[in-house]
């Protein structure tokens, strides 16, 4: 079945919303971003009832609920005639990336749909696809209670711009992950899936798109979710004989295997990974491999072993000029040396860590630096340097949104609270 028109769509729009009296819940959906408020101004421009058109605000509701925000909104306007409808636009921004925080969000959208009849007017809710679908399933009572559901097709134009907005984002020198803030990586996360959306198709495009959600949900401490993308990117890869993206996966699921500390299911995948790079000859991929195995053998406390891979890895990483490799590699090397009791040596791999970072722009990697410079200084006793690294990594993490933030914190208030009483 070819998908209507827009100017029918909008006729269609138009028809319903000249007719309702008083409250009803429209949907209309359009899948990518740019072409949300273009369409609703057109509709607006046939449309013989008034309009307001809301925004939701960036950080949410706050503690309120979408009734108790909208209401608010309107009250506090002289433009609000009984025959107003509302155009409420960015829904889907403020819904939680993770399938926990998504669930809890749209279940009170679900106990508190009775509560919008009090807007008295028509409200529109324009969301892309995956929303949609994500609010039929885990809020089915609010969805349900629609009046009607309207989509526009995306135009092919539109999803190219889109497409090439991602590979400028996503084919850098430092991964959007280790470089954005948790506001960015939250919005990246609702556009990765709506490209998902438009681009069903099993194919390579589709396998990057999934390992890179999952990259990105990885970054900010939600494994699950990650490691569903990393499997579903997984498949695709071994499908397509994709040999570079199924070992850049494999090395990627490795990471959530370790950050749950089952080492032996890690090391597994980490030693699949590095025999397809080393098939493939990709030099880079072997360099991060290596350098992933390192800290296996560092979480086990066999510092020798960890760095023998770190010495290759590292060779590896400036034989072929990856400097953000190098950062992390170098940040390793350190902390192998720390926990040998080598702090000299550790202060050297570090300072050149964290040189390599700040000029790459590596936000994630000079948060880890400077932590690990700080415990290094702590350890030796100068709390006044540690405190200021600390300090310095929990800047950062709170604008990128690192999992570690919360345990950062309270380390950095156990410092502060000592050098007070001194």
């Amino acid at each position: 079945m070819q998908p209507e028109q827009p100017e029918v769509v909008i006729r269609r729009i138009c028809r319903a919303l000249g007719r309702v009296d008083g409250f009803a819940l429209y949907f209309v959906l359009v899948n990518l971003p740019g072409a949300r408020k273009a369409l609703s101004l057109q509709v607006q421009e046939q449309l013989s009832r008034s309009v307001i058109e809301l925004d939701v605000p960036a950080e949410g509701f706050g503690d309120t609920t979408l009734d108790g925000w909208l209401l608010p909104q309107l009250q506090e306007r002289d433009d609000v005639e009984a025959e107003t409808a509302l155009f409420l636009h960015g829904l889907e921004q403020v819904m939680p990336a993770g399938q926990v925080g998504l669930r809890r969000f749209l279940q009170q959208l679900n106990w508190r749909r009775s509560a919008l009849k009090r807007l008295g007017q028509p409200l529109v809710i324009w969301l892309p696809r995956y929303a949609l679908k994500s609010m039929a399933e885990h809020a089915p009572d609010f969805y349900d209670w629609y009046s009607n559901v309207y989509e526009f097709a995306s135009s092919s134009e539109e999803a190219e711009e889109l497409q090439e907005s991602f590979y400028a984002e996503f084919d850098t020198v430092v991964h959007p992950a280790d470089r954005q803030s948790k506001e960015e990586k939250e919005q990246w996360l609702h556009t990765l899936i709506a490209l998902l959306d438009e681009h069903p198709k099993r194919n390579a495009y589709r396998g990057r798109l999934l390992n890179e959600a999952g990259l990105v949900h990885d970054s900010s401490g939600e494994l699950e979710d990650a490691l569903e993308f990393y499997q579903h990117s997984l498949a695709i890869s071994q499908e397509l004989g994709n040999r570079k993206g199924e070992g850049a996966t494999l090395s990627n699921i490795s990471g959530v295997y370790q950050a749950r500390g089952e080492y032996d299911t890690a090391l597994k995948y980490l030693e699949q990974s590095l025999d397809i790079y080393r098939e493939v000859g990709n030099r880079a991929g072997e360099g991060t491999t290596l350098n992933n195995i390192s800290q296996i053998y560092q979480a086990r406390g066999e510092y020798d072993t960890a760095l023998k891979y770190l010495e290759q890895s590292l060779d590896i990483r400036r034989e072929i000029g990856d400097r953000a490799g190098e950062g992390t590699t170098l940040n390793n090397l350190a902390t192998t040396a720390h926990a040998k009791g080598d702090y000299e040596t550790a202060l050297k791999y570090l300072d050149q860590s964290l040189d390599i970072s700040q000029e790459i722009g590596n936000r994630a990697v000079e948060a880890i630096t400077s932590w690990n410079i700080a415990r290094i200084y702590q350890d030796q006793g100068n709390l006044t340097k540690a405190e200021q690294y600390m300090r310095r990594t929990v800047e950062i993490d709170e604008q990128i949104g690192r999992p570690e933030l919360e345990w950062e914190r309270k380390e950095l208030e156990k410092v502060q609270v000592t050098l007070q009483g001194r």
